[in-house]
């Protein structure tokens, strides 16, 4: 035995994400923790799908609520295992990856998936030689004919391609699925499943996305890695998985070995009799995954050498099932035993068995359907009458500290005003906390590295250049561009590959758009700083500001530019308030906030350049109201500058709060600060609206 249990399991028949908290809070899985309001914040809690995360979070607010009225506690981190693509596992592990995984390998988005597999498909489909069709009715093989069949293939070809990612199988494994057979028709297959191991590796570099099975997958096994190495003193508990995934599997061991771990099984039976479980067959290879002949066959293998390494009598159950749950766990344990270890039940006490059997089908009832269709109907109408018996879960709430006023910063980034209106909280996390994201460790350069080096190559040319062209101007840019990629070139030059073409197409755009406006203006001024200082009572708040380039012409009016790599703002996203950048700044620049510019009478134009290098390289978008707005720049600047004043007034005066995401539809993705607000456990509870 162990100095400490670590491995536990939930008895079958009793509730398990009850009886997991009462383990949890009782100090049972590790050690006390429900009576510091820091020490349960610490914990780590891996489950299998995000309804498990979320109905787990409000039974312990529900507990600790009534346990403990009154008294502030921080739930638990709850990652959801079972949907490792989404987001909360890409923040739970995305900075532990190794190998300098490239930042920019976002997972490519499903549909996407599917399609260029249906392209490729349907270019397969034009090499097959068509003499060999029809098949033989045996020979399930299908050719497509049209874009939807191409599809349905592409869906196939999907599930193969993920079910050997799951497994960790090499792409060749593809192949050698059926190089073994030499008819003509499985020549056909082979050629079919070459395209994912062929192509599909292929295309996932070209847009430097990633698979997202793998990604998952890859990410589960970083973060084991991170536990392996014992690098973190905190406690780790992973519940309610069986570690089918092996990636997984390798994480629920690695959990069982930390100083402060826990594995919590679902329903492992120790009931059956040694004999019983030594008779169940997990398999070998491939046939793991396919083959599972017992309920329990992969909790037996999870316990086995190449995992868990434990006997089945060191796992402590946890939860007390009344007598019927008990009788009818130990039914169900001898109604499935392996079939060749049946002659056992001769060897059942005639009593005992009766009574099993009275006390394990007590309240069951059978339904006797005429097909599929009305078994599935049966089964909805008895599901629906236990939803509606169940009580509603209590909700966990999004925080919304409301600090001394005086913690209020007295000065602001019009980026961080836009901060300030979508998720106040990130603001009270670093102004008033103190608190700053760390960066990645040993990251590679990613988006934003690409777009300040555009903006710095633009801004180094205008700065040389701020009235006339020169006839050389393409020569000098080229120059300017080399220095700013010089260091991307010689450190990274997979990157380097991918960008300079980028930046080539979008500067070559850039100079005709140069030589078109030119003409018309006096100066450009391009990374000009302001500051604006706006008088608020008896103190003074600052809106600071970094242009991109303001432009004046001979008329005295301006032109603000800012140039995104990434998607611009729409027009109803800046008329509503929530990009309110370049409003702002033609507010401070009619204030004369901006070094050595003198303040513009009119409100000057505000433009947006989406510097993509992509299809459309170089498209200067101007601001102009969206459709059915009938305000126009001039009054939107105007209220904006008045909306600033207000809402600087409410956060100084300590009438607002600084809620997380109280625009979910509108905050970004993902926030640095999304963990210590605990966006997760709240949004899975269904309190914020964009879910």
């Amino acid at each position: 035995m162990p100095a400490r249990q670590a491995v536990f399991t939930i008895s079958r028949g009793v509730p398990f994400l009850p009886t997991l908290a009462e383990a949890l809070l009782s100090g049972r899985l590790v050690g006390p923790v429900a009576d510091d309001p820091l020490a349960l914040a610490s914990v780590t809690i891996y489950l299998p799908t995000r309804r498990a995360a979320r109905a787990l979070g409000a039974i312990l607010a529900e507990r600790l609520g009534r346990d403990a009225p009154g008294q502030a506690t921080l739930l638990p981190r709850m990652v959801p295992l079972g949907e490792a693509d989404e987001a909360e596992l890409d923040l739970a592990a995305e900075p532990l990856l190794e190998e300098n995984a490239d930042p920019l390998s976002i997972p490519m988005p499903p549909l996407e998936r599917r399609l260029i597999l249906a392209r490729l498909v349907q270019a397969w489909a034009r090499t097959v030689d068509r003499t060999l069709l029809p098949l033989d009715a045996e020979v399930p093989f299908l050719v497509p004919s049209s874009p939807a069949d191409a599809v349905g293939l592409a869906g196939d070809l999907e599930r193969l391609m993920d079910a050997l990612t799951v497994e960790g199988l090499p792409w060749s494994e593809i192949g050698a699925a059926v190089e073994a057979e030499y008819s003509r028709y499985f020549g056909l297959t082979l050629d079919f499943v070459k395209i994912a191991a062929e192509n599909w590796p292929k295309l996932l570099a070209e847009r430097g996305l990633a698979d997202p099975v793998a990604r998952a997958r890859g990410l589960v096994l970083a973060e084991e890695r991170r536990l392996s190495r014992g690098a973190t003193p905190d406690p780790v508990i992973v519940a309610g998985s069986l570690g089918s995934v092996p990636a997984t599997a390798r994480l629920i061991a690695a959990v069982a070995k930390l100083p402060h771990g826990a594995v919590v099984l679902p329903g492992l039976d120790l009931d059956l009799d040694a004999a019983g479980w030594d008779g169940i067959d997990t398999g070998e290879g491939f046939s793991r995954v396919i083959a599972h002949g017992h309920p329990q066959a992969v909790l037996h293998r999870l316990l086995g050498p190449e995992n868990l390494n434990l006997d089945r009598a060191e796992v402590v159950a946890l939860g007390e099932p009344d007598p019927g749950q008990a009788a009818r766990a130990a039914l169900l344990s001898q109604a499935l035993r392996p079939a060749d270890t049946t002659d056992a039940w001769a060897a059942l006490d005639p009593a005992e068995r009766d009574t099993v059997a009275r006390l394990g089908l007590e309240g069951l009832a059978l339904a006797e359907a005429a097909d599929e269709r009305e078994e599935a109907l049966v089964a909805a109408l008895a599901l629906r009458e236990g939803l509606d018996a169940a009580p509603p879960e209590p909700r966990l709430k999004r925080p919304a500290p409301k600090p001394d006023p005086a913690l209020f910063p007295r000065s602001l980034s019009v980026t961080e005003i836009e901060t300030l209106v979508r998720d106040p909280y990130s603001i009270f996390a670093r102004h008033v906390l103190g608190l700053d994201p760390l960066d990645p460790l040993a990251a590679a350069p990613g988006v934003a590295t690409r777009g300040s080096l555009v903006h710095d190559v633009f801004a180094e040319f205008a700065s040389r250049h701020p009235k006339d062209l020169p006839p050389d101007s393409a020569e000098r840019l080229l120059n300017f561009a080399v220095n700013a990629f010089g260091d991307i070139e010689a450190e990274y030059p997979n990157l380097y590959a991918e960008w300079w073409p980028r930046y080539e197409r979008m500067a070559s755009a850039y100079l005709d758009w140069e030589t078109q406006r030119r003409p018309g203006l006096t100066r450009v001024y391009p990374e000009v700083s302001g500051r604006w200082a706006i008088p608020m009572g008896r103190e003074t708040f600052t809106l600071r500001a970094r242009a991109d380039r303001i432009e004046l012409r001979p008329d005295g009016t301006a032109c603000i530019v800012d140039y995104k790599t990434g998607t611009p703002p729409s027009g109803k996203m800046i008329f509503s308030g929530f990009s309110p950048q370049l409003t702002l700044e033609a507010a401070m620049l009619m204030h004369g906030a901006f070094a050595d510019l003198p303040a513009v009478k009119t409100t000057p134009d505000l433009l947006y350049v989406h510097a993509s290098g992509g299809r459309k390289p170089f498209v200067p978008i101007p601001v102009k109201p969206p459709r059915g707005e009938e305000r126009g720049v001039e009054a939107i600047v105007a209220e904006h500058a008045a909306r600033l004043r207000g809402l600087v007034a409410r956060f100084m005066t300590g009438e607002a709060a600084y809620t997380a995401r109280p625009y979910p539809q509108y905050a970004s993705k993902y926030g640095a600060y999304d963990h210590l607000a605990r966006v997760l456990e709240w949004s899975l509870a269904g309190d914020e609206g964009g879910e």
